[in-house]
C-alpha cells in the first residue's frame, strides 16, 4: 500500500504497488530532489507515477516498469485520457518519460519507450482493451490448430484456460504440472507470491503433446515455454510471451492482443457463463473481487434486459 503526503494534504493510493517499481520511483524522485526541482514538481511526479504503478499492478499483471513497451504505455495514457484534459495528459506523459530518461542514465533500461510515442497535442488514439468473446476465442483456437507452431498454440490455449499472469506462466516448469488433477502448483510470481493454475482437458492434451515433441527432439529444459538463442534453449521471458500473444492476435485481426487481454477474456467469458465472481477471483489469484470486477466487460445488452424486467 503506497501512501504519501504533502504538508497537510494527504494523498492515498489504494491498492498494491510492486516493490521493485516503487524502488525505481523513489530513486527517481530522490534524484530530482537533489537536482533542485521544486517541491511542487516533485509532488506532481510522485502522484502521477504512483498512480501509474498501481495501474501496472492491477490492470497489467503487476508489470515491471523496466519491462513496459510502447503499447503498454499507450494503453495507460489512453485510459487516463478518459477523464483528463489534454494538458493534464501532457504532464502525466512528461513524468513517465522523465522517469525512463533517469533509468536509462542509470543503465536500468536501454531505451525510453515514451520517446517512440507522439507527444499529445489534441489527443492520442485510444488503445482498446481487448476482451475476446467466446466466438473469437474459439476462432483463435481453431486457427492456431491449423498453423505450424505447436508452442504458440499451447501457450495461447494455456493462457485462456488458466487466466494466469504472464510472469507466472513464464516461470512454469514441468515439475509444477499435475496432469492427473489438471493443476499447476506452486508457481512463482513477481514478489515471491506462489499461485496455482487449473487447466482444461484440451490444454492437458496439448501440454502432453508438447512434452512428447521435446523428448523426440532431445530438448532438455525444466521450463515449459522456451525460446532459442545463441544455439541454446532458454525460458521464454514475459516480453517473449507478450510477442507471442500479439502474433496470435493477428490471426483474428487484432493488432495488440496481450497476455492480460487473455486474462480479461477468461473473466468476461466465465461471468457470461454464470461462474460466481468469487470463483473467478480465485482463479485469477486476485486478493479482492473488486479487482476482478475491473477485468470483466459487462454485457450491456444483458444488463438492459435485466433492467427492463423491473418495469420502470
Amino acid at each position: 500500500m503506497a501512501t504519501f503526503e504533502k504538508r497537510s494534504k494527504r494523498i492515498k493510493i489504494e491498492g498494491n504497488i510492486n516493490k521493485n517499481n516503487e524502488k525505481l520511483i523513489k530513486g527517481f524522485l530522490q534524484a530530482k530532489k537533489i537536482a533542485g526541482l521544486s517541491e511542487k514538481t516533485i509532488y506532481v511526479y510522485k502522484c502521477d507515477l504512483y498512480t501509474w504503478a498501481k495501474y501496472l499492478h492491477d490492470e497489467m499483471e503487476d508489470l515491471l516498469i523496466e519491462d513496459c513497451t510502447e503499447d503498454d504505455i499507450m494503453e495507460y495514457i489512453s485510459f487516463r485520457m478518459e477523464d483528463n484534459h489534454v494538458n493534464r495528459i501532457k504532464v502525466i506523459f512528461s513524468g513517465i518519460s522523465s522517469l525512463y530518461d533517469h533509468l536509462r542514465r542509470k543503465r536500468i533500461v536501454t531505451e525510453n519507450p515514451v520517446s517512440l510515442i507522439e507527444r499529445p497535442k489534441k489527443g492520442l488514439p485510444v488503445v482498446e482493451k481487448h476482451f475476446l468473446n467466446i466466438e473469437q476465442a474459439k476462432e483463435l483456437q481453431d486457427k492456431l490448430s491449423k498453423q505450424d507452431d505447436l508452442q504458440l498454440e499451447v501457450y495461447i490455449n494455456f493462457a485462456l484456460s488458466t487466466a494466469g499472469r504472464v510472469t507466472a506462466t513464464s516461470n512454469l516448469r514441468w515439475d509444477n504440472i499435475d496432469f492427473d488433477n489438471r493443476v499447476c502448483e506452486n508457481i512463482k510470481e513477481k514478489g515471491g507470491k506462489i499461485v496455482d493454475f487449473y487447466f482444461s482437458e484440451k490444454v492437458k492434451d496439448l501440454l502432453l503433446k508438447l512434452k512428447e515433441v521435446r523428448k523426440k527432439e532431445d530438448i532438455v529444459n525444466d521450463y515449459v515455454f522456451l525460446v532459442k538463442y545463441d544455439k541454446e534453449y532458454h525460458k521464454a521471458t514475459s516480453n517473449v510471451l507478450r510477442s507471442w500473444a500479439k502474433k496470435a492476435g493477428k490471426l483474428i485481426d487484432i493488432d495488440n492482443l496481450a497476455p492480460h487481454s487473455l486474462r480479461r477474456s477468461f473473466a468476461t467469458i466465465a461471468k457470461a457463463n454464470n461462474l460466481p465472481l468469487e470463483d473467478i477471483s480465485t482463479i485469477l489469484n486476485h486478493e479482492s473481487t473488486d479487482t476482478t470486477k475491473i477485468y470483466i466487460k459487462e454485457d450491456k445488452g444483458k444488463i438492459s434486459k435485466s433492467k427492463d424486467m423491473i418495469g420502470l
